[in-house]
C-alpha cells in the first residue's frame, strides 16, 4: 500500500446522492431507482443493496461505481486476499458492525487500508482509527468478498460459500452464542433477540417471493 492520504471523512450533508450518480453513469434506468427508492422507504436498508436484490446491478459493478461516485479506490479482496495478522487488527464486532476489514498497511506501518461496503460511515473510521492507533484509509470492496475474509480470517472457514445475504450472515449468531456462553445471565434475552431476529428475516423472505 502506497502512503496515499488520508481523506477528508465524508457528512451526510456533502455526500453525493448514490442513486442519481448510477442512472448517470448508465448503471441503472430511472424506472429501477424510484423502484428500489419505494422500496427502501417502505422497507429501510441501503439503496445498493436494494438494488442488488432486485439484480438491476451486481455487486461488483454497484461496488466499482461508489468508488468512482467518492473518489476513492477499489478493492478486489478475492484477487487479492488481506493478510490475516492485518485483518484481525480490528475486531470482529466492528468488521461485522460496520461491514469493514483491514486489507493492508502502508510501507511506514503509518496507515492502514480499509475495504468497506459503505466507506461514508464516519463511525466505522473513528473506531479503525482508536483501536489501532493507525490513519484509515478507506477502500470500496463488495459486501460478499467483505464477508468471506471475515468468515476466514475471524471463523477459519477455509472456503467460505458465498452468502446469500451478507449482511445478515450466521457469524453474528455465533457471536451471541459466545456470549451467552460467558454470560449465562444473559442468555434468555439473547434467545428473545434471536427468536425476533428469525421473524424478521420470515418475513423479509415472505416480502420477496
Amino acid at each position: 500500500m502506497a502512503n496515499a492520504p488520508t481523506p477528508r471523512p465524508l457528512s451526510v450533508h456533502d455526500r453525493p446522492r448514490l442513486g442519481e450518480f448510477l442512472v448517470a453513469a448508465g448503471c441503472i434506468t430511472p424506472a429501477q431507482l424510484q423502484l428500489a427508492l419505494r422500496e427502501q422507504s417502505s422497507w429501510g436498508g441501503r439503496l445498493g443493496q436494494n438494488l442488488v436484490d432486485h439484480g438491476f446491478i451486481n455487486e461488483r459493478t454497484l461496488a466499482a461505481a461508489i468508488a468512482r461516485q467518492l473518489s476513492l479506490r477499489f478493492v478486489d479482496l478475492d484477487a487479492t486476499p488481506p493478510q490475516d495478522d492485518v485483518v484481525r487488527m480490528l475486531p470482529v464486532w466492528i468488521a461485522e458492525r460496520y461491514g469493514v476489514v483491514g486489507a493492508a498497511l502502508s510501507t511506514d506501518g503509518g496507515q492502514i487500508l480499509v475495504a468497506c461496503v459503505d466507506p461514508t460511515i464516519n463511525d466505522a473510521m473513528r473506531e479503525v482509527r482508536r483501536v489501532t492507533g493507525l490513519a484509515p484509509v478507506a477502500c470500496v470492496a463488495t459486501a460478499s468478498q467483505i464477508d468471506r475474509v471475515v468468515r476466514r480470517s475471524y471463523y477459519g472457514e477455509t472456503d467460505p460459500d458465498p452468502s446469500p445475504d451478507p449482511q445478515l450472515h450466521v457469524t453474528r449468531r455465533r457471536i451471541a452464542r459466545e456470549e451467552a456462553e460467558e454470560h449465562p445471565d444473559g442468555g434468555a434475552r439473547i434467545a428473545g433477540l434471536e427468536r425476533r431476529l428469525d421473524r424478521l428475516l420470515d418475513l423479509v423472505q415472505d416480502r420477496r417471493r
